[in-house]
């Protein structure tokens, strides 16, 4: 069981030092501007939340 633990540790760390983060932050940058609606909603939700304390999403049909 520890050895089951130890293997599962180490092959996280791995995958976590070969992942690109900066490749992964661009895909979702991508994604949140595919799904996020219009640029007029995000305008309007960014006026809204003057603190930035909670995120808003708005959808626009």
């Amino acid at each position: 069981m520890l050895a089951g633990c130890l293997l599962q540790i180490i092959i996280l760390i791995f995958s976590f030092l070969r992942t690109n983060w900066h490749k992964e932050a661009v895909k979702a940058e991508e994604h949140i501007r595919n799904w996020g609606g219009s640029e007029e909603a995000q305008q309007n939700s960014s006026e809204n939340n003057v603190n930035g304390d909670e995120f808003v999403l708005e959808r626009t049909r």
